[in-house]
């Protein structure tokens, strides 16, 4: 195993034996994370979209548990609608249009990448997911309030509240599969795939 010195800046040249293997070529996007008392380098794939499509792929289904991020779901399972959100995610690329989830939402995903993947697999998936074009939306105090009057009004899950709280915030539809959006389709638009 190669071992370096690094420079008065703190930067490191990558052997090129380990760039190759690991396929890091100029201009690469690489994550860097501290595991334990070491780093770990990953490289990022060159079109993220490409590369987080099917990922989940080949598992029990796992949109029927997760609602209001069906549509991530049905992308990363690669599932009837993945091509659909390919499409809005790479509009959103071109900066046709804006994506967002709320980060309550990210997270159901998360755990749900965890419980399939292994927890280092998903916080690489989750890296990767960072280079999508989607915005996340942190719950501010009045989402949180939002979400709760929904919740109190509606029989649908907690975290669907919060992608609807979120979507009234940001002024978006909610693309989804989910029948339970129905509840609230007066309150915001819903895409359907």
């Amino acid at each position: 195993m190669p071992i370096v010195k690094t420079s008065a800046k703190g930067q490191i040249v990558i052997p090129k034996e380990i760039r190759e293997k690991l396929g890091i070529t100029p201009g690469k996007k690489v994550l860097f994370r501290i595991v334990d008392k070491h780093a770990e380098i990953t490289p990022l794939p060159d079109d993220p979209i490409k590369a987080m499509r099917g990922i989940l792929k080949g598992g029990p289904s796992l949109a029927k548990e997760l609602l209001a991020e069906r549509k991530i779901l049905k992308f990363y399972q690669d599932e009837d609608g993945a091509d659909e959100v390919e499409k809005l995610l790479i509009s959103s690329h071109r900066g046709d249009l804006m994506s967002y989830i709320s980060e309550i939402n990210l997270g159901e995903v998360y755990y749900k990448t965890i419980r399939r993947l292994g927890l280092t697999s998903a916080r690489n998936h989750l890296e990767q997911f960072f280079e999508l074009p989607v915005q996340v939306i942190p719950p501010s105090s009045d989402v949180i309030l939002s979400a709760s009057e929904i919740k109190a009004e509606y029989a649908i899950s907690y975290a669907d509240c919060f992608a609807v709280a979120t979507a009234i915030k940001v002024a978006a539809s909610i693309i989804t599969g989910d029948p339970e959006f129905k509840k609230v389709g007066h309150l915001i638009e819903i895409v359907w795939i």
